[in-house]
């Protein structure tokens, strides 16, 4: 028995030489989607290229070899996407270069949503304690987020996740995305996640507190090393007030992709009305950090940082008219007026 194609199925083959190769099987697949995993693993497999699992560049050299309507390649992608899910390797499709190829605007709108976000990361603290612990960690969200991903992928993310060099920082294994440096120190993307990955790799010390604090406060001393299996811990934490991650050391807790949009919401709303109203209300800090944390709470999560930008231009005219009402002196009652009658 064979298949459309002529191949049997599970079972494709190729002659490499003198050695024949048997292509991964992938079970529990449909039969389309079957279909479209044996044509890529044929594929891929001919020019020597990395099947299962595959890897981003291989992805993009595949759907530019065949393009053919959004349809089918979209349809291809889901059976990559399908084969990778069912044999428990990274998905293929999650990488950004491959949305954007799938969906050509996204690269656009994405572009408009770094530039905005760059516009409101200079008014997030990076140093002192422990305004700075908080700040750099929502730092971190913010660039990951305009990089593409969404609040449930950056939750997901490990330390080992994070590859910093010099001139970039390589996200996930496929990778999920490269963030390339850019020189300026309150906005490059690979600054913010160093300065970040240097706190993280600290706090679930069980003196981790004492050497955040001495990372922030720029005091002199040397970061104990860092086991090995911290690769493995979540790169996005939560701390409680006093900089402490929780009660467990050599533990991380792992923040939900939902608490991750609310804390991006919080902070840009935060940055939104600070550089909106400097020159106009001299606003408390602590006074707009109530205000936001008691609407984060009550906020419906959203997907990525596009729609999270959406939503906060929708409420954040609102957000300045109820800080200035509240702000603005109240006038005094004008005095009874006494009505003569005739």
């Amino acid at each position: 028995m064979t298949d459309n194609d002529g191949d049997p199925p599970g079972t494709a083959l190729r002659e490499h030489g003198p050695v024949i190769t048997l292509l991964p099987r992938v079970t529990g697949l449909s039969t389309e989607h079957a279909r479209e995993w044996r044509h890529f693993a044929r594929w891929a497999s001919m020019g020597d290229r990395a099947v299962l699992p595959t890897d981003t560049s291989t992805v993009l050299a595949y759907l530019a070899a065949f393009p053919n309507t959004a349809t089918t390649r979209r349809a291809r992608l889901t059976a990559l996407n399908a084969a990778h899910h069912l044999s428990g390797k990274p998905i293929p499709g999650h990488a950004e270069s491959v949305r954007q190829a799938i969906n050509p605007g996204r690269a656009q709108r994405l572009a408009a949503a770094r530039v905005r976000v760059d516009e409101l990361l200079p008014e997030i603290p990076r140093t002192g304690w422990t305004a700075g612990l908080f700040g750099r960690r929502d730092a971190a969200i913010l660039v990951l987020a305009a990089a593409g991903l969404g609040f449930d992928q950056i939750a997901a993310l490990d330390q080992h996740d994070i590859r910093i060099h010099d001139d970039r920082a390589v996200v996930g294994p496929q990778p999920l995305v490269e963030l390339h440096a850019t020189g300026d120190p309150a906005t490059c993307p690979v600054a913010i996640l160093r300065h970040w990955s240097e706190l993280v790799a600290v706090a679930a010390q069980a003196t981790g507190p004492y050497h955040l604090e001495r990372i922030l406060t720029e005091q002199p001393g040397t970061s104990p090393l860092r086991p090995a299996h911290y690769d493995r811990l979540p790169y996005i934490t939560g701390f409680d007030a006093y900089g402490n991650p929780n009660d467990v050391p050599d533990t991380l807790d792992r923040l939900t992709g939902a608490t991750l949009d609310a804390l991006a919401a919080a902070r840009l709303e935060n940055a939104k009305i600070a550089a909106r109203v400097r020159t106009a209300v001299d606003l408390d800090d602590s006074y707009l950090e109530r205000g936001l944390a008691a609407r984060a709470r009550d906020r419906e999560a959203t997907a990525d940082i596009e729609d999270l930008l959406a939503r906060l231009d929708e409420k954040i005219d609102a957000a300045l008219q109820r800080s200035a009402d509240l702000l603005s002196p109240h006038p005094e009652p004008s005095a009874p007026t006494t009505e003569s009658h005739p």
